[in-house]
């Protein structure tokens, strides 16, 4: 019995390594796309990246053809993922998710949209060819309460999304799933499920079958977070409650179960809400919102987390969102919402920062910080993502 569970591993990972994956012409310099959000027409912002100075310019803003959720209020994360020059982006107003591909000069065509077999899809992310969605649902007590779902659609040449049927883990109403996690180095991938204070892991198998490996409950108000991919991965979740603020690790085997799980409290985050990890995995950024906290940890090779510094903007509007490019030289931060109320009267924009290896200043030097426009001052935009030049 214990050798075929060990065949069956191996030939998963084989089919997850070897899966075929488009080889086209990706863009020409780096785009960052944010999502506006809004409950009737929703879109996204593109920038462009200057590949000498690491400054922004806006290129424009582009309809999902979807409706955003701005009741979210925060309550989700990765609302945007890409894959090469396809672009992802979830519309949680009406269920759906928009499908672009990035031109050359990061110009973000429309080329479908397609359900996203649930209700308020709000996180995405991508495993070789398959985008894993995340439904949140209407939680419990609220009208029209309903459970969310993970479910797995499958990319096709051009970005076409369709539904690997069978494909789905279904949650309850008080569950609240808000980020899913995926490991790029093998089939597993995480759900933080905010409402039951709990994370699950679940294996991704090759005929497109997810089968949940166990659930991690008693994690304080989850919310955010990232994966240090690796045969032995490590699965980071943020901490926002002032209570119990930090961050949590959750070490984990090859067959997606916990071997050692360890809390790291910084109190004075207040609000650490999301998380972003350097490509090269030792090196993970969490966003505080209402301390406007950027902090950096460096991650051992046994997983474990060594607090390094802080940055700290002064002004403007809270940190809800990071991304780092492929390449691993720049951080961006997406800012929106008044501190502290959350109040959406504020304009919102990137903060660029390049990462220096420095352990002052949270590793970062800061570029410059780039509105949004200014018809977005009351919007509740989330989500941010990076098309990096080079292959698909």
């Amino acid at each position: 019995m214990r050798l075929a569970k060990y065949l069956s591993i191996v030939i998963s990972f084989a089919t997850f390594f070897c899966s075929s994956s488009s080889v086209a012409q990706g863009v020409a310099q780096t785009a960052v796309f944010v999502q506006r959000n809004t409950a009737n027409r929703n879109a996204i912002a593109a920038f462009v990246q200057d590949s000498g100075s690491g400054e922004l310019s806006l290129l424009g803003v582009f309809r999902t053809g979807g409706k955003g959720e701005p009741t979210i209020d925060g309550n989700q994360s990765h609302a945007l993922a890409s894959k090469g020059r396809l672009l992802f982006v979830t519309n949680a107003g009406d269920n759906t998710v928009s499908v672009f591909d990035v031109q050359s000069n990061g110009t973000p065509v429309l080329v479908s949209r397609v359900s996203s077999r649930g209700v308020r899809p709000v996180s995405l992310a991508v495993k070789k060819n398959t985008l894993l969605v995340v439904n949140q649902g209407i939680k419990a007590g609220e009208p029209g309460a309903t459970g969310g779902n993970v479910l797995a659609f499958r990319i096709a040449s051009g970005g076409a999304l369709s539904p690997i049927e069978g494909a789905v883990y279904r949650f309850a109403s008080e569950d609240v799933p808000n980020e899913v996690l995926s490991n790029s180095s093998n089939p597993l991938f995480s759900v933080v499920r905010s409402g039951a204070n709990a994370v699950s892991t679940f294996w991704l198998r090759d005929q497109g079958a997810i089968s949940l490996t166990e659930t991690v409950f008693n994690i304080p108000d989850p919310l955010g977070g990232a994966v240090k991919s690796g045969a032995q991965s490590t699965v980071i979740v943020t901490l926002p409650d002032a209570d119990t603020a930090g961050v949590v690790s959750l070490q984990m085997n090859a067959r997606g179960r916990t071997t050692a799980r360890r809390t790291y409290p910084r109190p004075a985050q207040k609000d650490p809400c999301w998380a972003a990890i350097h490509p090269d995995g030792n090196r993970l950024w969490t966003a505080a919102f209402a301390t406007r906290l950027l902090s950096l940890y460096t991650i051992g090779g046994d997983g474990r987390l060594t607090a390094v510094s802080n940055y700290v903007a002064q002004v403007g509007p809270g940190s809800v969102d990071l991304a780092v490019d492929q390449a691993g030289d720049y951080l961006f931060s997406l800012r929106a919402f008044r501190v502290p109320s959350g109040a959406q009267n504020i304009r919102p924009s990137v903060d660029v920062f390049a990462t220096t290896g420095s352990s002052t200043s949270a590793g970062l030097s800061f570029v410059g910080s780039y509105q949004l426009p200014q018809n977005w001052t009351n919007a509740a935009p989330t989500g941010i993502a990076v098309v990096s030049p080079g292959p698909i």
